[in-house]
């Protein structure tokens, strides 16, 4: 059975500057820069890139990278009064 990638052992170290690493399995360190081959821990599909190209997967926000279909963000500038960052950190994700 997999792990729930919402549910984050709380002992896992958390970058404050790049947060979103915990929800992606980091495979390999590419040579120059921050890139990673990186695998999402919703949709199980692999990316090469850095910390903003998994916020750009996980928010379905940009170009360049697929966005991760197995979640998907609530009115997170709305109601929530969530930032891009807050709204995978803060719990404001939903499950399709």
């Amino acid at each position: 059975m997999s792990q729930d990638p919402l549910n984050i052992d709380e002992s896992s170290n958390v970058d404050d500057k790049a947060p979103l690493w915990i929800y992606v399995n980091k495979i390999e360190k590419l040579a120059g820069g921050g890139s990673w081959r990186f695998e999402c821990k919703f949709c199980s599909n692999s990316y090469v890139g850095s910390h903003s190209r998994v916020m750009t997967h996980l928010l379905q926000e940009g170009k360049g990278i697929k966005g991760c279909l197995k979640v998907r963000a609530v009115n997170w500038l709305g109601a929530h009064g969530c930032d891009p960052v807050q709204t995978v950190l803060g719990g404001c994700w939903v499950n399709p």
